[in-house]
């Protein structure tokens, strides 16, 4: 009769599930008083009184708050942890599929596809390379960059000297007038 009560006191509802997980404690609580007591008395049952005073000490609105504090503790880190396994499944998975669809893009649809990114990817590095010899030489090579100066601005020179219209007025002609 006193666990029928116990029960009513702990549990609102058959769905109040933080009512059952601390209905489970309370009995938890009671096998362990029930154990220790054994202990004590040398493996005897405990006497009707102890019973009593475990039951009303259980019974107190404050014991009952805390098995209910203590089973909203379990329940809520069941489910930080049930989610949290959920979040790192989705996150592998994403992360699986992602992977998936980078190895498709690579894949050749057609035959050298493959092949051609990593030709595209190592002709890009050699164009680098060779760039920078280039640079690396011009600016370590002060009579090459003299020399290869002097010869742009002297076939310059030489192509408006040559383009220079010829149907001009002497300079007689123009000094007379």
């Amino acid at each position: 009769m006193a666990t029928h009560k116990m029960y009513s006191k702990i549990v609102d509802d058959a769905n109040d599930i933080i009512g059952l997980v601390a209905y489970a404690l309370y009995k938890q609580h009671k096998i362990e008083f029930f154990n220790k007591v054994r202990i004590e008395n040398g493996g005897e049952e405990p006497s009707e009184e102890a019973i009593k005073a475990f039951i009303q000490s259980s019974s107190t609105d404050s014991q009952i708050k805390k098995y209910r504090a203590e089973a909203e503790g379990i329940l809520s880190d069941v489910v930080i942890n049930v989610t949290r396994e959920q979040i790192n499944q989705a996150e592998r998975e994403m992360l699986d599929s992602y992977q998936a669809k980078i190895r498709e893009a690579v894949k050749a649809e057609t035959p050298g596809k493959g092949l051609t990114i990593t030709l595209n990817v190592v002709g890009t590095a050699l164009f680098s390379v060779l760039i920078t010899l280039v640079f690396i030489i011009g600016n370590f090579s002060e009579r090459g960059s003299k020399y290869f100066a002097d010869k742009v601005a002297s076939e310059m020179m030489n192509d408006t000297k040559q383009s220079m219209p010829t149907d001009s007025v002497p300079p007689s002609v123009s000094e007379k007038q």
